[in-house]
């Protein structure tokens, strides 16, 4: 398998975590202060691995599931996850409210295993 198609679905799910941890930090540049967080869940207390070869997917949505308000935290890492459905998001979080998805760190990544399939 070439690098290339790979990096088609790893960037976007890097580039909205790295937006979602600007937003959870409050953004120096708008002055905005840090959001509002009920419960943190760290994902790897639902079973998902950073390995990238194990599927994390269950573990990410159990820690969504949980209760919002919330912080769902992704741990250093990367994160291989395929939707429950076929042509499915990965991580449905619509009409989800009061709720934070952050990357720990800038080496927090998100593999999309289906190509047809979106992340969130």
């Amino acid at each position: 398998m070439s690098r290339v198609p790979m990096i088609r679905y790893v960037l976007p799910a890097v580039l909205f975590l790295a937006i979602a941890n600007r937003v959870a930090e409050g953004s120096p540049a708008s002055g905005a202060p840090p959001a509002a967080v009920g419960r943190v869940f760290r994902v790897a207390d639902f079973g998902a691995g950073t390995d990238g070869k194990t599927e994390a997917g269950d573990g990410i949505r159990a820690a969504i599931a949980a209760g919002q308000p919330a912080e769902v935290l992704l741990d250093a890492g990367t994160y291989r996850v395929r939707p429950e459905s076929p042509r499915q998001a990965c991580f449905p979080i619509h009409q989800a409210t009061n709720l934070t998805i952050r990357g720990a760190s800038k080496s927090t990544r998100i593999v999309i295993t289906d190509p047809a399939s979106g992340g969130f």
